[in-house]
């Protein structure tokens, strides 16, 4: 029942109104169970990070250049060989564009 603009049909100690249902005990099985957590491996994690800053990733086609996008640009250094690779990782699109690899 409304009164004074205020629903008293569902009383401040959680009791239930008069349908039998409350916002206490709603519960839904998943429809779709979800696996467990994984470890996503980047290829990165052995490399050292050597420079990181936040750049436009540009092309050069039909002789001019085209803007691919913005992300972060990375050289890494591997600890073991002493390659480092330039990378490049666009915000908008999850893959990695390995740019050059250079031993240093």
């Amino acid at each position: 029942m409304k009164t004074g603009g205020h629903d008293d049909s569902h009383d401040d100690d959680g009791q239930d109104d008069d349908d039998g249902y409350s916002a206490d005990n709603i519960h839904f099985e998943p429809i779709v169970q979800l696996p467990e957590a994984i470890d996503l491996k980047t290829g990165e994690e052995d490399e050292e990070e050597v420079f990181r800053q936040r750049a436009k990733l540009y092309r050069y086609d039909d002789n001019a250049w085209k803007e691919r996008g913005v992300g972060d640009m990375k050289i890494l250094k591997n600890p073991l060989t002493g390659l480092c690779t330039a990378s490049a990782q666009l915000s908008f699109f999850p893959s990695v564009f390995v740019i050059c690899n250079k031993q240093v």
